[in-house]
């Protein structure tokens, strides 16, 4: 497996998800569509070529695509 420091990518995660730059969980509060599979799947996709495991971050869009889902199937409010 390649070496990889993790600190750059939780630095960023840190200042996005307390900045409000992140918005998956925000957009998902407000029952809209999400930029999870644009941001959480480019992540997983990368970590894949990388031959790295990346569990949570398959949790999260797998999260993140289960949502879209239901929220296209259910009827307009």
């Amino acid at each position: 497996m390649p070496s990889v420091t993790l600190a750059p990518l939780a630095d960023a995660l840190f200042l996005m998800t307390h900045h409000g730059i992140f918005g998956i969980p925000r957009d998902i509060e407000r029952d809209v569509r999400t930029d999870g599979e644009h941001i959480l799947g480019d992540m997983f996709a990368r970590a894949e070529r990388a031959t790295l495991d990346a569990p949570i971050l398959e949790i999260a869009l797998t999260h993140v695509r289960a949502y879209e889902i239901v929220r296209c199937a259910s009827p307009m409010t």
